[in-house]
């Protein structure tokens, strides 16, 4: 999800002098190559061989403005050691200024630290000493890699050796803040990011990670983007000016940028900047540099800046050779001056259409301390109208609302993370989410606070034969799955004696059913009428792609040049919206007669040859869009419906724009005799597919940044169109939308649920509130269960969760 720029669409701007030239509110960039005097074709293969290194972004600045930009430099990367460097540009102020004395030692300063204290010998060591990495104090530090070799204590006297230590640059920030009496972050804010117009950093980017049991001084992480790292690079190229204003004192850059160690094959060390030796050395180059490639190269003597950037936050990593064989390519590309008076364009950046804005009175519910799932808590604050969160020993994230309700850790930009919420729409927890790759990534019932006692027990139950013929069960929370089990059933046994017909819609042969016998061992089992449900989101997809109109277009509309035998005008009135909704208004019982009774609407319309034309032969007992009517005759007129709106079969068209979007490879679709695929109850899926299509309903349409159902789709989909499917049945009191049965509305004690259900016991429930998903697959059609698996799951797994 990398932020693009849009480079080179804006007018071009008058160009100050290159000695004077400095970005304003944003960067301008150079309108060609050639303006600033370089070689297009060879920086385009700087380009392709940016392009093979796993960075995330790069900036190339030259006299002032951006002769190219990569990747995303936006973003908010960790700086991880470049963090130093930035410190060290921060000291020199207050050295001039006299704040801070840099032969002071340690001991004077009263600088010590955890037992066993310092001794004396190390307290001789000074400031400068430390700036240097020449403290001589080998003890261990927060934030170093444990690969980081130390000599002994003692083993030299301060200014004996260099080594690359981090106690020496992590009590450094200690120092600065107790002499100065500033904050660290704070103070970079004030005295360079500020003056400097740094577009992107706040203090609250930086953050204090401290491992007390190794030492008192923290280390200081900072997050910066690459375009203002690139205005820091430029500022120390301009020997500390930025137009017409001293930021930081040119003698403190002469100095802190001086070598004065030999430290190995990175060059020469300053005051915690590297010195490149090479041929980068011929152009004066000073570099800050930071774990897994994260870099600011100056070079004075090519008038240039270069910043590379690595999204760390995957473990992602550019060697040092790469990134100096890059820089030479970038080099080497120059052809000539600058013309005098260049092009320049402003460097711009896309929005971001999967942003949202939410209300100060909505953000202000989410506001609170929660359980980070370690055994600590993190704290979700807002401040300035902008939500964030501070993680221990991470640092503070903004949470920027996305589409479909969850929030993004800005600049990491991980897995969303969702809130729980109180009746009154109160945060209660904050968890992180996650979506599936091949497999559904695993937790436990205990990290996701689902009752695992509860499905310990509904696995024993099951293997006990309790809950009749249950294939599988899985359940899903925050996108991980926390219960996952098949169960094995002999239905060839169970099958022996009945009717011995292979075909399709003999549901008692077990090359059909439950699973696809031509399927193999994949796992494909009948979804009954949960295809249904399926079908309902197809409708919307084809109306997010502008196939279909809306859903009050009239249901006959898609079925022009067919003649219907009754002449009842009530027909033409029948909406979609009535079709989805099981109010079509047709004479149609499906439920006075079993699934094996011929009196059986359903099975009489799998008799015959033209399923369309059979249903739109039937009389109208009611005007349509008033009376709910459970009629799997309707459903399928939406195999139709999408036949004629996009010109694809609903299994072709499901395959494309629903399957593959989710990750859905393995499916099968039953056809009628007429070659449509059946939309009441053919649909083969394998079980953790099923729950794909939950979490797709679960996230607003959203799969990851992709939006495959229309926006309010979800919403209009599982609002209870019918309040009560049988309101003279007190047991059953269910509501009923867009082919999803509404088990709860959520106004009362227990979380929404909303579902797709199948005969033989196929079952998709979703608890949005609870951002879980049960699926379970069965084939209860040779007896009657002693228990319900819905309601085990609704009463004993979704009732529980979260409490």
């Amino acid at each position: 999800m990398l932020l693009g720029l849009l480079l080179g669409l804006a007018p071009a701007l008058s160009a100050p002098s290159a000695q004077d030239l400095v970005p304003g509110e944003s960067w301008e960039r150079y309108a060609t190559p050639g303006e600033a005097g370089f070689d297009a074709a060879k920086l385009d293969e700087a380009r392709a061989y940016y392009d093979t290194l796993d960075a995330a972004g790069a900036m190339i600045v030259y006299r002032g403005a951006v002769l190219d930009a990569w990747g995303d430099v936006e973003r908010r990367f960790m700086c991880h050691s470049v963090r130093k460097s930035l410190l060290s540009a921060l000291f020199g102020p207050h050295v001039e200024a006299g704040t801070i004395d840099l032969d002071r030692t340690l001991g004077e300063l009263g600088v010590d630290d955890v037992e066993p204290a310092l001794t004396d010998v190390e307290k001789a060591a000074t400031i400068r000493q430390l700036l240097q990495a020449r403290s001589g104090v080998y003890r261990l530090a927060a934030y170093e890699p444990p690969e980081n070799p130390k000599p002994e204590r003692g083993a030299h006297a301060p200014g004996e050796l260099w080594c690359y230590n981090n106690w020496d640059f992590n009590a450094l920030c200690t120092i600065f803040e107790q002499e100065t009496g500033a904050k660290l972050f704070e103070d970079f804010a004030a005295r360079i990011a500020e003056p400097i117009g740094m577009q992107d950093y706040r203090p609250r980017d930086g953050y204090y990670h401290y491992e007390r049991d190794k030492s008192i001084h923290p280390a200081y992480p900072f997050r910066l983007s690459a375009r203002d790292m690139a205005r820091f690079g430029l500022l120390v190229l301009r020997e500390g000016r930025w137009g017409g204003r001293q930021v930081l004192p040119a003698a403190w850059i002469e100095e802190s940028t001086a070598s004065y160690s030999d430290a190995g094959p990175r060059g020469g060390y300053g005051y915690m900047w590297w010195i490149p030796d090479g041929e980068l050395a011929s152009h004066g180059a000073i570099s800050a540099l930071g774990f897994g490639g994260h870099a600011i190269d100056v070079l004075p003597g090519a008038e240039l800046v270069f910043v590379l950037r690595v999204n760390t936050f995957e473990r992602r990593r550019v060697r040092l050779e790469h990134r100096h064989r890059l820089l030479g390519m970038i080099l080497d590309a120059r052809a000539g001056e600058p013309k005098p008076e260049p092009r320049l364009t402003a460097l711009e950046a896309e929005a971001r259409s999967e942003l949202r804005t939410l209300p100060p009175a909505e953000l202000e519910q989410l506001v609170g301390e929660f359980p980070d799932g370690q055994g600590g808590t993190l704290n979700v604050a807002l401040k300035d109208g902008e939500l964030f969160a501070e993680i221990a020993n991470a640092g503070a994230f903004d949470l920027l609302p996305l589409v479909g309700g969850r929030f993004e850790l800005a600049d990491y930009r991980g897995d969303p993370v969702a809130f729980e919420r109180d009746a009154d729409g109160r945060a209660t927890a904050m968890v992180i989410d996650s979506w599936p790759e091949d497999v559904w990534p695993r937790s436990t019932p205990l990290a996701e606070d689902v009752d695992g006692d509860a499905l310990a027990a509904l696995d024993r139950e099951i293997r006990a034969g309790e809950f009749g013929l249950i294939d599988s069960l899985l359940v899903v929370r925050h996108g991980r799955a926390v219960f996952d089990a098949t169960y094995s059933n002999d239905y060839a046994r169970l099958s022996a004696g009945r009717d011995p017909t292979p075909h399709q819609y003999n549901y008692f042969h077990p090359s059909w059913h439950p699973y696809y016998a031509e399927n193999g061992e994949s796992g494909l089992h009948t979804m009954q009428s949960v295809t249904k449900s399926v079908t309902s989101m197809l409708v919307g997809v084809a109306l997010l792609q502008e196939h279909i109109e809306s859903t009050d277009v009239p249901a006959l509309s898609f079925f022009a040049g067919r003649e219907f035998p009754d002449p009842d005008g009530r027909k033409a009135a029948m909406t979609l919206e009535d079709v989805l909704t099981m109010r079509a208004g047709f004479a149609w019982d499906e439920w006075s007669f079993g699934y094996e009774d011929p009196r059986n609407d359903c099975i009489r319309l799998e008799a015959q040859g033209d399923w369309i034309a059979f249903v739109l032969a039937k009389p109208m007992a009611a005007d349509p869009g008033t009376t709910f009517v459970y009629n799997s005759g309707a459903s399928h007129l939406l195999s139709g419906v999408v036949k004629d709106a996009t010109g694809e079969t609903i299994d072709a068209f499901a395959e494309e724009h629903l399957f593959a979007p989710v990750g859905i490879d393995a499916h099968h679709w039953k056809k009628t005799p007429s070659g449509l695929p059946d939309t009441e109850g053919g649909l083969y899926l394998e079980p953790g597919d099923l729950a794909r299509l939950g979490l797709l309903m679960l996230r607003d349409g959203l799969w990851r940044e992709q939006r495959v159902l229309p926006e309010g789709w979800v919403e209009r989909s599982v609002t209870p169109w019918v309040a009560d499917i049988a309101p003279d049945n007190p047991r059953r009191d269910d509501g009923y939308g867009y082919k999803w049965w509404i088990l709860d509305d959520g106004q009362g004690e227990n979380p929404a649920v909303y579902a797709a259900l199948g005969f033989g016991g196929q079952y998709l429930l979703v608890a949005p509130e609870l951002e879980l998903i049960c699926v379970a697959t069965g084939w209860n059609i040779y007896g009657r269960a002693r228990k319900s698996i819905r309601s085990a799951l609704v009463e004993r797994v979704i009732a529980t969760a979260g409490r």
